[in-house]
């Protein structure tokens, strides 16, 4: 494991100075390399293309959870129904078709993401399904409706809660500041293009490691990123000092400590950290 600075790695038992060590010749990459950028470096532009995919998805197959809830809060106000038990019926009818065929792309967004972060990508394409039935009924009673005024208040207010509960759960994410905030819209203009890939740092040298990630098997963990591990480097363990560039998502040399090198144990002198 290797300290946030960059200056100890931690052999097992003792936390060890990355100055001085001997490492081996270095070992040939020279490749793009699949990769995950950090959150620190991530740009705006790859979370919006990712979320915009998931959210258009989850928001075509959670219009027909909003069409059922649609009939059923018409049939509440136009009292075609009693309220109970219509609501009620409405309720479960609603989330076993939302369960059923929306469920898919909202699980990806909270899966993608993760929980704090997917749930507003999750709530803005409920939001944005939401808001399709009292857009297009709403459209249609101004262009056919006699009465208006009454029969547009009417039905906004019955189908009001559809886009007004996602919205509700936005407002309070982003008061309690839960999550990451949405991309920007430049980020979303911009998502397409390869102007993003100028704002990442270009070629450098850093201290990594050898780690596993759940999703994705043992990667090269660098700063600002984890670049899947590649044949050459399987088996290998520990710190390790890393050529590489986020711009281009190259690696390009890899230099493994060398074990038999000196590797000093200094704990009068180690990370506060690890005190």
């Amino acid at each position: 494991m290797i300290s946030p600075d960059g200056q100890w790695w931690w052999d097992g038992q003792h936390w060890n100075p990355t100055r001085g060590v001997r490492l081996s010749p270095e070992i040939p990459i020279h490749r793009r390399l699949r990769l995950k950028y950090s959150r620190d470096v991530e740009p705006q532009e790859i979370r919006a293309r990712f979320g915009a995919l998931l959210t258009a998805a989850g928001f075509v197959l959670t219009l027909p959870a909003m069409g059922a809830g649609t009939i059923f809060s018409m049939a509440i106000a136009t009292r075609q129904a009693p309220l109970w038990p219509t609501i009620g019926q409405g309720i479960v009818i609603f989330a076993v078709v939302l369960g059923f065929l929306g469920s898919w792309p909202l699980i990806g967004l909270l899966f993608g993401f993760g929980l704090r972060d997917g749930l507003r990508w999750v709530l803005l394409s409920l939001l944005l399904s939401g808001l399709v039935p009292g857009v297009s009924l709403g459209a249609l009673t101004l262009a056919a409706s006699e009465n208006r005024a009454e029969d547009f208040a009417t039905l906004e207010l019955a189908l009001a809660w559809l886009w007004a509960l996602p919205a509700l759960g936005l407002v309070a994410l982003r008061a309690t500041h839960t999550g990451r905030p949405l991309p920007r819209l430049a980020a979303f203009a911009g998502m397409f293009g390869s102007g993003w890939r100028e704002k990442l740092p270009g070629l450098q040298t850093e201290w990594g490691e050898v780690a596993w990630r759940s999703t994705a098997g043992y990667v090269i963990r660098v700063p600002g990123a984890d670049f899947w591990l590649p044949p050459e480097l399987m088996g290998v363990g520990g710190p390790i000092k890393v050529m590489y560039d986020l711009r281009a998502g190259r690696v390009e040399t890899v230099q493994v400590v060398d074990a038999a090198g000196p590797q000093p144990s200094v704990d009068s002198s180690a990370p506060f950290w690890s005190r």
